[in-house]
């Protein structure tokens, strides 16, 4: 998988990168395109499903509502109508640990919007483990805000765990500074679950080094982006990470024998249309199953 080929006859990145700008008809563009929907296709499924979008409503945006009120008078009116009778807010008198649950089950927005229900709920949102994905959004992110910006200031805000985090359609190349900066929150917040795929041009994006911070990681899957160079100042730690993912990425072999060393309780790695297959892997995992097309 080394960029440079090192004398191996495999695909390179500059011979993709050539291949790709010869192109007429259909476009660069378009084909990579469908490269990047087949890597979608063999991504694990999203932790919550996408709510469906009302074109009348902002339901899927982080924070679109008007006020903290109007959010709290949606919520209890649904509860009311779920429920008719006496009125009494049964839910609010579940035990937390089953209201965590259910929050962790909603899509991002309607998860957050729960806080705004009552201190009590509030002290529940922040106990929830933080599930952000770019589906449950708009496109250009809540009043305006770029997407990948307005994901960073979700889970920087949040006070609790977060979970995991997907994001499949950024073009990254627009967002840069703040693709740096959600990768060093993600590290610093301890993130559990992964999932980043640039939506290319380039082929070639650097993924920000504060990946390798990430040690709390359990599953981290990427796509289309180069990886950072390991140093003995900077090395990769992934002490608990069991399921790692590199598809349409950049990484040379010796970056990527560094990680394995550093990934002891790795179960599952998958690897797919990467430049140049890795031609010397240094496996050292009695429970690694190698996924490799």
């Amino acid at each position: 998988m080394d960029d440079a080929g090192e004398g191996l006859d495999h695909m390179t990145y500059a011979r993709v990168e050539q291949h790709f700008k010869s192109m007429e008809d259909p476009s660069a563009q378009e084909r990579i395109d469908c490269v990047v929907s087949l890597l979608l296709s063999i991504l694990p499924p999203p932790l919550v499903p996408a709510p469906e979008v009302d074109s009348d409503d902002d339901s899927s945006s982080l924070t679109s509502s008007d006020s903290e009120a109007s959010d709290a008078s949606e919520v209890h009116g649904a509860v009311a109508e779920a429920a008719p009778g006496d009125g009494e807010d049964r839910i609010s008198r579940l035990p937390d640990l089953l209201l965590i649950d259910i929050i962790h089950r909603l899509p991002t927005k309607d998860a957050g919007r729960t806080a705004v229900l009552s201190t009590h709920w509030r002290r529940v949102w922040a106990a929830t483990p933080l599930i952000v994905d770019d589906a449950h959004l708009h496109a250009d992110g809540p009043h305006g805000i770029p997407i990948v910006r307005a994901i960073s200031r979700c889970v920087a805000a949040h006070p609790g765990p977060i979970g995991g985090v997907r994001i499949t359609g950024v073009p990254f190349i627009h967002h840069e500074y703040s693709l740096r900066r959600l990768v060093a929150v993600l590290a610093d917040k301890d993130v559990k679950d992964l999932i980043l795929v640039n939506r290319p041009w380039p082929l070639d994006m650097p993924l920000p080094n504060d990946i390798l911070r990430c040690a709390s990681l359990e599953h981290l899957y990427l796509g289309v982006w180069h990886f950072p160079k390991t140093t003995a100042a900077c090395p990769p730690a992934f002490p608990d990470l069991r399921e790692l993912g590199l598809f349409h990425c950049i990484v040379p072999n010796k970056e990527l024998d560094a990680m394995l060393a550093h990934c002891p309780k790795l179960e599952v790695l998958s690897i797919a249309m990467s430049y140049n297959d890795p031609s010397r892997l240094r496996l050292a995992s009695r429970s690694l199953q190698v996924q490799h097309s």
